[in-house]
């Protein structure tokens, strides 16, 4: 899904919100978690006890309806973690998770950036497959998720869930465009794909906190904000099983941590001193190439955020469900954000709408039952790149036009073209991307 990790991105802020969060999720939640873009094969156990190769384990089950925990964080680098390698930055609470659950090593973002990833996830369907998922990402009032598109929260909650929104939304602004317009009974967050931390201002220069469709105030630290949010939502007494997207802006821009409240204060500054909203990104750096996730780690893969290469896609994915899935596991099972939508809505007892027809394919078979999915393509397309995955051969075309084939199996960081040793296989696979194209919005125009 492509943005990142969940939780705060450096557990060294661990405090007590924290931990009550982790204590919540620990009771029997499904919790998923996932990043929005930047990425790497696995180099590092998840914990002290090697990992062993997932196994569903078949026969156990609850007789009910999960909760879902579905925690999406935002650029964060396939790298970033310690279970995934990180040398330097110490990840506890998540590497946690994934000792407690499974761990995947091929999971990919539904997009290069932000909101398209979104839609993709809260949709199940190709970005494409919507106006408002053109955009990469959506960066004024226009554009946003059409509030008569079914979605991961409205089909969940015609099948009985009580379902919120917390952080992060980022399809749209008001008042057009919210998630109370499009299937979340509750939501409390920012609209946009950024804002300073304490301040709460946005990338379009408002202040950008809500709670419902009214803003909130609360100039404390955002991400201590939304996961106190998140542990009173979970702690709740509920009649009904619920879904919560849980999506911390951390770690995207502007990179500020608990104790950068004086830095937030000169980065608001340079936001209120701006006239034109759409100054905003390059004034500040926002979008200068590789300075958007400049903290990002994604080795040993190549490209990042932007791209489709296997740096900008591939992404961090954990799934933790005491009650179902053993401890201790890796999966290499490819698989992308429409999946989890699919597979989300199977455990949830929602159906599909049937002029919505999903582009993801369930994993509860995989998960649960020991069933293997299958040989199925994923795709992915940007206005610059194009790239198709089957098995472990992936079709990628850059800006420039030039057609490449790569093994991922036995070279993750693309280095080795074989396009010119495999010629026959790279034509079927740019022929199944330019078929799944063709059922899909074209780009507008520029200017």
């Amino acid at each position: 899904m492509s943005e990142r990790s969940p939780l705060p991105s450096s557990d060294a802020q661990d405090g007590l919100s924290r931990r009550a969060l982790g204590g919540l999720i620990g009771g029997g939640a499904l919790s998923a978690i996932a990043g929005t873009a930047a990425a790497s094969p696995a180099v590092a156990s998840s914990g002290t006890t090697a990992e062993q190769p997932f196994r569903a384990r078949t026969g156990a089950s609850s007789g009910r309806r999960p909760n879902l925990l579905v925690i999406l964080g935002d650029d964060l680098g396939w790298a970033d973690l310690s279970s995934y390698g990180a040398p330097h930055i110490k990840t506890p609470n998540l590497d946690r998770l994934a000792r407690q659950g499974v761990r995947f090593t091929d999971a990919y973002a539904g997009s290069a950036t932000c909101s398209p990833t979104r839609f993709s996830l809260y949709t199940g369907r190709y970005p494409g497959r919507t106006k408002g998922g053109l955009a990469e990402p959506i960066a004024n009032r226009t554009l946003g998720l059409d509030p008569t598109h079914p979605t991961l929260a409205s089909l969940l909650r015609t099948a009985g869930y009580s379902t919120a929104l917390i952080g992060k939304w980022h399809c749209g602004w008001l008042p057009n465009y919210s998630p109370t317009k499009s299937g979340w009974d509750e939501f409390f967050g920012n609209h946009g794909g950024a804002l300073e931390y304490f301040s709460k201002l946005g990338d379009l220069g408002d202040y950008d906190l809500y709670e419902g469709d009214a803003t909130y105030q609360d100039l404390r630290y955002y991400t201590n904000v939304l996961t106190e949010r998140a542990v009173e939502y979970i702690g709740r007494d509920h009649a009904q099983p619920w879904l919560l997207n849980l999506n911390f802006t951390t770690p995207h821009w502007p990179w500020l941590a608990e104790g950068d409240a004086e830095t937030g204060a000169g980065i608001a500054a340079k936001i209120r001193a701006v006239t034109d909203a759409g100054e905003i990104f390059s004034v500040l750096g926002h979008f200068d190439g590789g300075s958007v996730a400049k903290y990002t780690d994604n080795w040993p893969l190549s490209g990042g955020k932007f791209q489709l290469l296997e740096g900008g896609i591939r992404v961090p994915t954990i799934v933790r469900w005491p009650g179902r899935i053993n401890p201790g596991q890796v999966s290499h099972e490819p698989n992308f954000s429409p999946d989890w939508t699919a597979t989300f809505l199977e455990l949830g007892g929602a159906r599909p709408a049937p002029a919505y027809p999903l582009d993801g394919t369930s994993l509860a078979g995989y998960l649960l039952r020991g069933h293997a999915p299958g040989e199925r393509d994923l795709f992915w397309r940007v206005r610059a790149n194009r790239a198709l995955r089957r098995g472990d051969w992936k079709y990628y075309q850059d800006a420039d036009g030039t057609d490449y084939l790569y093994d991922l199996a036995r070279d993750s960081r693309e280095q080795a073209d074989l396009a010119s040793e495999r010629p026959e296989l790279l034509a079927e696979l740019k022929a199944a991307w330019e078929k799944t194209d063709a059922g899909l919005l074209p780009y507008p125009t520029a200017g």
